[in-house]
């Protein structure tokens, strides 16, 4: 072998000795996410500022979050929707929030300041928050729809065209409260019997209750009406055009998906990093066009493309009725997940 290989294969040796070529292993984190709040760009710019690698597994509804935890899975930091929270926290799923986070409120957007589930940021923080309405294909259809009383009693005869989040129990649930003009969470039977039959009247003509990929399937046109949260909404609309964010009459359901930590999370200082880097408002803006939701800080709305600040799903008419998401009672929650499970069966 020549001398000069040989000499130079020794230098590398005791570089690598040295530690000069050795990169170390970038620590992780365990997250675990709705399925379009996954930002690998910046997750890695976090990982280039921090060194803490984003290791990323989707979820496609609260329930699948909530069985998975219970199921002993292993995350650092979670991202629930506020209703959820006090079920979580019964269940002792969540530990209480760093206090080094909590300054990060007074930052907040006065719309999601204080939620009643959670007052005190105790448990959690508001990342993102939306609507529940519809998303109609103009494509497919011309009828103006203005309400949900036209997506739960279509003519007879009609081939199926709705998709509904079913998978979702309290979304759906809380929808068909607000359409059938009832109190959700309201603990009497005769409610939840009413609530039942009109889901069930609606059930011939709903070609799907899912919610995972299901505004996929709306920007691809295999469904008319989709019962959707506002960015899906959004997403879908820049696949197709055709789709149209409405608000119904009845009014909407208006969710805040926030930022938790696990109880078995030991992870805090890389918890604490991550969550102060999501919450600038420079990369909140760049989450916010990931996500396709309303930012929890109001300064990141300045960082947001004009096109997103226009969008009809990111702007709440004044005249539309918003009725807050809330955590129901351990004995309405099942009851809810019955009805759900039940009408969802296809």
């Amino acid at each position: 072998m020549n001398k000069g290989v040989v000499t130079a294969f020794v230098l590398i040796a005791i570089l690598i000795g040295a530690g000069l070529f050795y990169k170390r292993p970038a620590q992780t984190l365990q997250l675990y996410t709705w399925d379009t709040y996954e930002a690998p760009q910046l997750f890695a710019d976090f990982e280039k500022r921090t060194g803490i690698k984003v290791v990323a597994t989707l979820f496609y509804s609260n329930d699948d979050l909530e069985a998975k935890l219970k199921a002993g899975a292993q995350y650092d930091v979670i991202t629930p929707s506020g209703n959820y929270i006090s079920r979580l926290v019964n269940a002792r799923l969540l530990q209480p929030l760093p206090e080094q986070l909590k300054v990060h409120a007074s930052s907040l957007s006065r719309n999601v300041q204080h939620p009643a589930y959670d007052p005190e940021y105790k448990w959690s923080l508001p990342l993102f928050y939306g609507t529940t309405g519809i998303a109609v294909n103009t494509g497919l259809t011309n009828e103006k729809i203005t309400s949900w009383e036209q997506i739960l009693h279509r003519p007879a005869g009609e081939k199926e065209g709705i998709g509904m989040l079913g998978e979702e129990s309290s979304t759906l649930m809380a929808i068909a409260s607000i359409a059938g003009g009832a109190q959700n969470c309201d603990p009497a039977p005769a409610t939840h019997a009413r609530l039942e039959a009109l889901l069930n009247a609606q059930k011939p003509f709903v070609k799907t209750y899912k919610a995972e990929g299901y505004f996929e399937h709306l920007a691809a046109n295999d469904v008319t009406f989709q019962m959707a949260w506002s960015g899906d909404a959004y997403i879908a609309r820049q696949k197709n055009p055709k789709i149209q964010y409405v608000y119904p009459r009845e009014g909407v359901e208006l969710w805040l998906d926030t930022l938790a930590v696990p109880a078995t999370s030991r992870n805090l200082k890389a918890v604490i990093a991550f969550i102060d880097f999501i919450m600038e408002p420079t990369v909140l803006a760049k989450y916010t066009v990931v996500s396709g939701n309303i930012p929890s800080v109001d300064a990141a709305r300045s960082f947001l493309p004009q096109e997103f600040r226009d969008a009809p799903e990111f702007n709440i008419p004044l005249t539309t009725k918003t009725f807050v998401s809330e955590a129901c009672s351990p004995a309405v929650v099942e009851v809810y997940n019955r009805i759900a499970g039940s009408v969802a069966t296809k």
